[in-house]
């Protein structure tokens, strides 16, 4: 601790080992080069100190309440104490040349250690060698170490997390691309049991539906476009056009209700003055019905030139039919002799309609 003149006069110099004070009138001013050691102080409490050009160093011997310092513009100050340091305040800070007021920045360093020992010295209560502070810090350390790993892998868990997300979400947009270029047979492997992958199992199921359904509605088309040609066959195997016999003019027209069905008329010609007229109509609708009135037509067309009689026809004709025809099926008729000479139609029906 410096020991300066209670009653200095201005400009008397304090010399102190190698460092030096100058008093200007109001206080001690440091003297000495800006690279020259550093100077030492141990103030009190209340007691102003002027810090001259160069390094100083405070080192209390106690407690300060209350500590006044003076620093020039270029000077610096390190405080090592291992004293409790209520407040620190910097005020009225001017340049010492111009009197201009000017800014000062301060900093307090920490030493890690200083604090570790204070901490540990709490309570002299411990375990063994361990007092009571020194347990407290190594379960806090305990706690931070836990607290490190579980932010570690929470990290890795959500790396995770985003990997498998971004990579579900870019599987999805594959496929998308492959649905929009017609590639519907392009499943999306499912990496995970979350919501992820029922995502991709139900896309994998949508596209797998849409291959069927396109594979039906491709079958669909084929059976149409052969129902069509069925449909034109069996409207060439009826009779088209009117019919011009002299005396005698006959027209028909038929529009079956699906594109095949079993309605089947017909005009036979007998003699030169005596036409058959044929109105049958198979059982049931569609190809199975078409198939009956194709055979059927070729078995009106042999027997009515054998068979003048309707009822002879028509007994005729079920005779052959009736061994070749299922027993879910049956064909109703209604067969005329026109005999335009005589000016007289005989007819008969086999459960047809009657004429009206």
């Amino acid at each position: 601790m410096l020991d300066f003149p209670s009653s200095p006069t201005v400009g008397q110099i304090f010399t102190s080992g190698s460092a030096s004070w100058r008093f200007d009138g109001t206080k001690w001013q440091a003297q000495g080069a800006a690279d020259a050691a550093p100077t030492v102080l141990a103030p009190t409490t209340g007691q102003t100190v002027a810090i001259g050009t160069g390094k100083t160093v405070l080192n209390p011997a106690g407690a300060l309440a209350a500590l006044t310092l003076t620093l020039p513009a270029s000077g610096s100050l390190r405080v090592s104490t291992r004293a409790r340091i209520a407040a620190l305040s910097i005020s009225g800070t001017v340049d010492w040349a111009t009197g201009e007021p000017e800014s000062a920045s301060a900093g307090i360093v920490i030493n890690t250690f200083e604090v570790f020992d204070r901490i540990s010295v709490v309570s002299p209560v411990g375990l063994g060698q361990y007092n009571f502070g020194q347990l407290l810090l190594f379960v806090l350390a305990l706690v931070g170490g836990l607290f490190l790993i579980i932010q570690f892998v929470a990290v890795a868990i959500g790396f995770v997390l985003a990997k498998q997300v971004t990579g579900a979400v870019h599987d999805l947009f594959t496929g998308t691309l492959h649905v929009r270029a017609g590639d519907f047979g392009h499943q999306i492997p499912v990496r995970a049991r979350d919501q992820l992958g029922e995502l991709a199992e139900s896309f994998n199921l949508m596209t797998g539906e849409v291959t069927t359904l396109l594979g039906e509605m491709a079958e669909k088309g084929r059976l149409e476009q052969e129902m069509f040609a069925a449909r034109e066959i069996q409207q060439k195997l009826l009779p088209t056009g009117p019919l011009r016999v002299t005396g005698l003019a006959v027209s028909a027209f038929c529009e079956p209700a699906r594109e095949v069905a079993g309605d089947y008329y017909d005009f036979l010609p007998i003699t030169d003055s005596m036409l058959g007229l044929l109105i049958a109509d198979v059982a049931g609708k569609g190809l199975a019905a078409g198939l009956y009135m194709a055979q059927l037509k070729v078995i009106v067309q042999s027997l009515s030139r054998l068979h003048h009689e309707p009822r002879e026809f028509l007994m005729a004709v079920n005779k052959v039919v009736s061994a070749n025809l299922d027993g879910k099926s049956f064909i109703t008729m209604l067969y005329g002799v026109i005999d335009v000479e005589r000016r007289e139609m005989t007819f008969a029906r086999a459960g047809h309609c009657p004429l009206g």
